[in-house]
């Protein structure tokens, strides 16, 4: 059983690229494990090999912890480009999300498959986005995207985005039956019963 509660209105955006250092604290920490997160990342890039690029994701998972490579749980809303056809565009590789979450860190990740690798040698069409800060102040860490089938790969400029978490779903507390501390009760009482008789 879930409780559903909305949350609207958490955005940031940031423009350019930034290097600032990661969050001390994260807006999942004052939920209990479990808990189901949807995001809304959204935005715009160009500069890079995909020219004009328009994205808009929905993410879903417990980030109340870190979360290695997903591609079920990112849904592409819109992907397009002046460059490549279709929308979303034809991508050599499912996007995939990494969620890394620590004491001192609290990093996104969207990415082709393998999500943690750094090489740009994913193929024909593909984008790399990374966020600092990702659940209290997203900041844009770094921004990738090709579209040639080979080693190169564009760094383009991001016009603009914004993180919007839509959703929280919190696994429901299941209260103990009213009849269970009776039980129990019944149960040592006739447990001290039986010991008393022996003795």
């Amino acid at each position: 059983m879930f409780k559903m509660i909305k949350i609207i209105a958490f955005a940031a955006a940031s423009l350019g690229l930034s290097s600032a250092t990661a969050s001390s604290a994260s807006l999942h920490d004052s939920f209990a494990s479990g808990t189901i997160f949807t995001y809304d990342i959204e935005g715009s890039f160009s500069g890079g090999e995909l020219g004009d690029v328009d994205f808009d994701f929905t993410l879903k998972g417990d980030f109340t912890s870190s979360i290695p490579s997903r591609f079920s749980d990112i849904t592409i809303n819109k992907l397009t480009s002046s460059v490549v056809a279709g929308d979303p565009i034809p991508l050599s590789s499912a996007l995939t999300f990494v969620y890394t979450k620590s004491l001192s860190s609290d990093v996104l990740t969207i990415s082709p498959s393998p999500s943690n690798n750094l090489s740009a040698s994913y193929g024909t069409n593909f984008v790399r986005m990374q966020f600092l800060n990702f659940s209290t102040a997203p900041v844009l860490s770094d921004l990738l995207d090709s579209a040639a089938p080979s080693l190169t790969y564009g760094t383009p400029t991001m016009n603009r985005f914004s993180v919007t978490l839509s959703d929280v779903v919190i696994p429901a507390v299941v209260p103990l039956p009213a009849t269970l501390p009776m039980l129990i009760t019944g149960l040592l009482a006739g447990l001290f019963c039986a010991r008393q008789r022996k003795a």
